[in-house]
C-alpha cells in the first residue's frame, strides 16, 4: 500500500496501480511456490505410499522411489524441483514421477522438468512418468521433452499400467547394475 502511495505522489495513479499489480503477481507466485514445495516430497515407496502403491511387491519396493507432484509446476517451483532431482539421483536408479495431481504446468515448469530429467538420465536414473494428463503430455511433446528426454515407453497412463511393466524393468536394471559392479571389481583386481 505504501508503495502505491509513493508512486501515486511521485508519478501518477495509472503507473502506481500497474506497478502494484506486478508486485502482487510476484507475491502470489512466491506463495504458491512455497505451498507447492511443502506438498511435494520424495519418499521411498515403503514410507508413505498412496492407496494404489501398497500392492507393489517387496522386491521392487526397496529399489523404487516415487515422486508425488501435487499442484502447479511452474517457474516458481523450478529450483525446488531441481533439488528434488538431485536427491533422487543420489538415492535410487529408478524414479517414478507421479503427475496425476498436477493442476497447472507452464513452459518454465516444463523447462525445469526437462533440466531435471536430463540430469537424472546423466546420473543413470531411469525415470518413469505416470498419470500425466493429455494436455500436459501435449505440452511435453511440443517442447521436445517426449521423446527426446523421456522415451514414450517410459510414459504410463495410470499406476496399474506401470505395475504391470515394473517386474521386467527392475530385472533389467538389476542385471545392468550387477554388470557394472562386476566390471568395477575386475578393474580393482587387475589394478592391484
Amino acid at each position: 500500500m505504501l508503495f502505491v502511495l509513493v508512486l501515486t505522489v511521485f508519478t501518477n495513479l495509472i503507473i502506481a496501480v500497474a506497478a502494484d499489480l506486478i508486485v502482487a503477481s510476484f507475491v502470489f507466485m512466491k506463495k504458491v511456490s512455497d505451498i507447492t514445495e511443502r506438498q511435494t516430497t520424495l519418499t521411498p515407496v515403503a514410507d508413505e505410499p498412496w492407496a494404489d502403491e501398497v500392492t507393489i511387491p517387496e522386491t521392487i519396493r526397496n529399489k523404487l522411489f516415487i515422486k508425488h507432484v501435487d499442484g502447479p509446476l511452474f517457474f516458481g517451483f523450478a529450483s525446488q524441483f531441481l533439488d528434488i532431482a538431485r536427491q533422487a539421483a543420489a538415492q535410487s536408479r529408478l524414479l517414478v514421477l507421479r503427475m496425476d495431481r498436477i493442476s497447472y504446468m507452464d513452459q518454465t515448469g516444463v523447462y525445469a522438468l526437462k533440466d531435471a530429467l536430463t540430469r537424472l538420465n546423466a546420473a543413470g536414473v531411469r525415470v518413469l512418468v505416470v498419470g500425466i494428463s493429455v494436455a500436459h503430455l501435449d505440452l511435453l511433446e511440443k517442447l521436445q521433452v517426449i521423446p527426446a528426454v523421456v522415451p514414450e515407453s517410459n510414459i504410463f497412463s495410470d499406476f496399474d499400467a506401470l505395475k504391470k511393466a515394473l517386474d521386467g524393468r527392475i530385472g533389467e536394471m538389476q542385471a545392468k547394475s550387477d554388470a557394472r559392479d562386476k566390471k568395477r571389481r575386475d578393474f580393482k583386481t587387475h589394478a592391484t
